[in-house]
């Protein structure tokens, strides 16, 4: 689209922008470039804001807590041979993740692990 001076006015993409379109003209004020001003779609509509979500349930992240607890239970024992203190951190950081995977769908694989960093909580305990 040439509006005359040699310069394009509009969209490519737009169907027709020729008829209603005007030039532009620096006279006009531009947006203040504050929160409420928020037009910055090529259709002029505003801009909501886009939901941060992954689409992944809490299930998800029960598991992949679950998980989390099995990788720390060898820590915690080589924690209770070598440093009960921090064997001991390591056996609670677990059983409070090992909590988080009780709502995941491995109920019977979380409640052992939750078993298991007791077990290792209470041994690093009678170590210090």
């Amino acid at each position: 689209m040439d509006d005359g001076t040699g310069y394009r006015v509009g969209s490519p993409f737009a169907a027709d922008t020729a008829t209603d379109t005007p030039a532009n003209n620096a006279s006009e004020p531009a947006g203040n470039g504050s929160a409420s001003d928020s037009t910055n779609r090529l259709d002029g509509r505003k801009s909501r804001p886009e939901p941060i979500d992954d689409g992944l349930s809490f299930q998800t992240t029960a598991a992949a807590a679950l998980l989390a607890s099995a990788l720390l239970s060898p820590f915690a024992i080589a924690g209770l041979l070598i440093f009960p203190a921090g064997g001991l951190t390591v056996a609670l950081l677990g059983l409070s993740v090992a909590m988080i995977g009780t709502s995941s769908r491995h109920r019977l694989a979380s409640t052992t692990a939750i078993l298991t960093h007791v077990a290792l909580s209470v041994a690093c305990y009678w170590r210090l």
